[in-house]
C-alpha cells in the first residue's frame, strides 16, 4: 500500500503541478465556456437572431415596444404620412384587452408587421422553457387574429439565453434585437422623458456609429415618442435614409448566418 506521506510527495511534485494541475485549469475554462454559452446573450451571428449587418447602406427598420397604447394611433399616423413601415413587438396581454385588438387591426390594416414581446413584459430568461412556451404562444394566438404568421420575436430587456432561444424557434420565430437606442423610456432628475430634438438626435448619432444602418428600439406606450416620430422621420430623410420594409428583412439575412 502507498503511504499517505508518499501520497502528499506525488501531489507535491513538479510533474503532478504542470500536468495535472494544467489540465483541471483547461477542463475549468471549458466547462465556464459552456456555461457562458448556454446563458449569455445570443449574438448576431446566430441563424436564429435577425442581424442589419446586411442591411442597404442608410438603411432604417423603425420598430415599437411594449404596446399596444393609445399612443400606438398617433405613431401609425406620422408613419402613415411619410410613407414608412415599421414593426411593432406587442405584449400580450395588452392585446387581449378590447382596446388592444382594435389596435393591433389598426396596425395590420396600415400594412406594418406585428410580432411578439410576451404576454407579459417580464424578464423571459427567469421563466422555464414550458413557461416562455406558453407566454410565446398565447402571444402569437393574439396577433393571428389579424396575422398569419408571426416572424419574430424580441425579449423584453434584451435578456436573451440559449433556453429561450430554443423556445423562441421551436415556435418558427427568430429573435430581432436593435442596435440603436435612443433610450425614450429613460426619465432625467426632473421626471422628463427625452425632448423630440434629443430624440432625434441620439437617433442620427446611434446610426452614424452603426455604418448607417440598422434597427431602431421606440416605445409606443409613451406619448412623447409617439409625438417626436413626425420629426424623427423627417430628419432620417432629410440625411437621406430609407425605411426598410418589415417583410423584406429576411432578404438581408443569409450571410450573417
Amino acid at each position: 500500500m502507498i503511504s499517505c506521506g508518499r501520497l502528499f510527495t506525488f501531489f507535491q511534485c513538479d510533474w503532478f503541478k504542470k500536468v495535472v494541475w494544467k489540465r483541471c485549469f483547461i477542463f475549468f475554462g471549458i466547462v465556464c465556456f459552456g456555461i457562458f454559452l448556454g446563458n449569455g446573450k445570443v449574438e448576431c451571428s446566430d441563424s436564429r437572431v435577425v442581424s442589419c449587418k446586411n442591411f442597404p447602406d442608410r438603411t432604417v427598420l423603425l420598430t415599437f415596444d411594449d404596446g399596444p397604447s393609445s399612443a400606438t394611433k398617433e405613431v401609425l399616423d406620422a408613419l402613415k404620412n411619410e410613407n414608412a413601415s415599421a414593426i411593432f413587438f406587442i405584449v400580450g396581454e395588452k392585446a387581449n384587452e378590447r382596446e388592444g385588438k382594435k389596435i393591433l387591426k389598426l396596425i395590420a390594416d396600415s400594412g406594418h408587421m406585428i410580432a411578439n414581446h410576451g404576454y407579459k413584459h417580464v424578464t423571459m430568461t427567469k421563466l422555464t422553457e414550458k413557461e416562455q412556451i406558453s407566454s410565446l404562444d398565447k402571444t402569437n394566438s393574439c396577433i393571428k387574429e389579424f396575422q398569419k404568421t408571426v416572424l419574430y420575436f424580441r425579449p423584453p430587456g434584451g435578456a436573451c439565453n440559449n433556453i429561450l432561444k430554443r423556445s423562441v424557434n421551436s415556435l418558427g420565430m427568430k429573435i430581432m434585437f436593435w442596435n440603436v437606442d435612443p433610450r425614450d423610456w429613460k426619465k432625467n432628475d426632473c421626471g422628463a422623458r427625452p425632448s423630440h430634438s434629443a430624440l432625434k438626435e441620439r437617433i442620427l448619432k446611434g446610426l452614424e456609429d452603426q455604418g448607417h444602418k440598422g434597427i431602431v428600439l421606440l416605445h409606443d406606450i409613451h406619448l412623447n415618442t409617439a409625438l417626436a416620430v413626425p420629426m424623427i422621420l423627417d430628419a432620417l430623410k432629410k440625411n437621406g435614409y430609407s425605411f426598410m420594409k418589415p417583410e423584406d428583412v429576411l432578404k438581408y439575412q443569409k450571410a450573417s448566418k
